[in-house]
C-alpha cells in the first residue's frame, strides 16, 4: 500500500447507491478499528444487492499476507463464505479491511482489487468507516445503519 492512500483518484459520491448495514454488522466493523500498527484484518459481507446494497453479515477471513499494509483473503475460507451466502438465500456483496497506517480511502492496490472483485469495498482506519465501490472510477457510497 502506499503512503499517499486515497489521494490517486477523485472524491467523488455514488449518487445511484448506498449500503445499508444492520448495526449488528456495524457495530463489529467499528470494533476492527486498529487501536496500533498491526496486521490488516479482511473478510467479505453478505448481504443483497438490490439497487443499494444491504448487508446483514460480515465475515472476518484469514489475511494470508500478514502484513501490516495489505491483505488477501485466504482462498478456502472465502470459498465456504460463499457457500454459506448461497446456503441461506444471500450473496457476498463485497470485502472490507482494516487500514492499520493510513486513512480509510482506498490505495491504489484496493482500486486494482475493487477492478477484480466488484461490489461495495469497506475500510476500516483508527478513526472512521467508510464505504467505495468502483463505477466509472472509486466512487463513496453513504452508510446508513440500521
Amino acid at each position: 500500500m502506499d503512503a499517499k492512500a486515497g489521494t490517486d483518484w477523485k472524491r467523488e459520491e455514488s449518487n445511484a447507491l448506498k449500503i445499508v448495514l444492520e448495526r449488528n454488522v456495524y457495530e463489529f466493523l467499528s470494533k476492527l478499528k486498529p487501536e496500533s500498527i498491526e496486521e490488516e484484518r479482511c473478510g467479505l459481507l453478505i448481504g443483497v444487492k438490490k439497487g443499494d446494497f444491504f448487508v446483514d453479515e460480515a465475515v472476518e477471513v484469514r489475511n494470508v499476507k500478514s502484513s501490516v499494509s495489505e491483505f488477501e483473503l485466504d482462498p478456502v475460507e472465502s470459498l465456504r463464505v460463499f457457500e454459506y451466502a448461497e446456503r441461506i438465500g444471500k450473496e457476498v456483496v463485497g470485502v472490507w479491511h482494516t487500514h492499520p497506517l493510513w486513512k480509510a480511502y482506498p490505495s491504489q492496490k484496493d482500486v486494482s482489487g475493487m477492478k477484480t472483485f466488484p461490489g461495495v469495498w469497506i475500510i476500516i482506519s483508527r478513526s472512521e468507516i467508510r464505504a467505495f465501490v468502483f463505477e466509472e472510477g472509486v466512487k463513496e457510497l453513504k452508510i446508513e445503519v440500521r
